[in-house]
């Protein structure tokens, strides 16, 4: 019985820098930076949490500032910490996030060098408190690089399935300006990341990297054959959850948008929580895209709801 979540994933600070607006044609800094933390997989870990889900991060920080902030902050939101390793010889990234006027980020990390979240040892993972929790979450930002967290990342997706815990994957392809299908050797690895993961979710834009064609729906007909659960993220239009016989679609909550970071991410911890509570599918997407909505109408990712807050979103947004 699945009984809570461990993320494997990436974590970091996110420095929030809002990009000049105009005003009478002059242009006027009207926020100053602010400093939150963040990652992908720790922005999950996070949401759950809050959502009242038993949740464990497994990941690596440098012994620095940065990792400070990040361990303290787990802390405080009640995220295990028992595997969040810490590598005095490596560095906790700041992610700077520029957001311009309607509230779209662009994402710039530093230091490049020596990042401490893409060095994951497979050895030192406590494989039998994933087997206690039931679900493996995890995200394609550790498989972008050629490191021990992209090996890890995939042995550890290979052994929980295996093992019958319950695994889940955001593709987190960083999708660029290009549109072009990814590189074969990427493409590889994301498969195979893709082969031991039971809940596939993204953005449509990832979806459509791993078709030649670049049509997200024929990459969703490929997984549905392998038996994936694809969760498909739409922005505007909502989400879509397609699976073998059934295509489910729930409709976004309309918000006044401050900023998009970590939206995906808290989705995912708002579809995870549902399904953990044992809710169908439908519910499962009302419930990501009420987190996502609730977050992005506030500054940064760590904004996510309560799941009293969440409730109270749902409600008042239903009628």
């Amino acid at each position: 019985m699945t009984e809570g979540v461990c993320v494997l994933g990436d974590t970091a600070v996110d420095l929030i820098v809002r990009l000049p607006e105009i005003n009478n044609g002059v242009k006027v800094m009207a926020h100053a930076p602010n400093l939150n933390p963040g990652g992908s997989g720790a922005n999950s870990a996070v949401a759950l949490a809050r959502l009242g889900i038993p949740t464990q991060f497994i990941g690596t920080i440098g012994e620095d500032q940065y990792g400070q902030v990040v361990e303290q902050d787990f802390i405080n939101e009640k995220v295990g910490v028992d595997q969040l390793f810490v590598e005095p010889t490596l560095n906790t990234v700041c992610v700077f996030a520029f957001i311009d006027q309607d509230g779209e980020r662009f994402l710039w990390g530093w230091p490049k060098e020596n990042a401490s979240f893409i060095s994951i040892e497979f050895e030192r993972i406590n494989l039998d408190r994933i087997k206690e929790t039931g679900w493996l979450h995890t995200t394609g930002i550790l498989l972008g690089t050629e490191s021990s967290g992209r090996d890890a990342t995939l042995k550890a997706l290979e052994w929980a399935h295996k093992n019958g815990v319950t695994t889940s994957l955001d593709l987190n392809l960083r999708v660029g300006e290009s549109g072009q299908a990814l590189e074969k050797e990427f493409y590889d690895v994301v498969m195979n990341a893709v082969s031991n993961s039971k809940y596939v979710l993204g953005s449509d834009q990832e979806f459509s990297l791993l078709d030649p064609s670049n049509n997200w729906e024929k990459t969703v007909e490929k997984l549905v054959k392998l038996e994936k659960v694809a969760v498909v993220r739409r922005g505007k239009e909502g989400s879509v959850l397609i699976t073998d016989g059934q295509r489910i679609s729930s409709p976004a909550f309309e918000v006044d948008v401050v900023d998009t970071i970590g939206a995906g991410d808290v989705f995912d911890a708002g579809f995870i929580a549902a399904i953990l509570k044992n809710h169908d599918f439908s519910t499962a997407l009302q419930w990501g895209n009420a987190v996502a909505g609730y977050t992005i109408s506030m500054e940064g990712a760590r904004t996510s709801p309560t799941f009293e807050q969440m409730e109270d979103f749902i409600r008042k947004k239903m009628g």
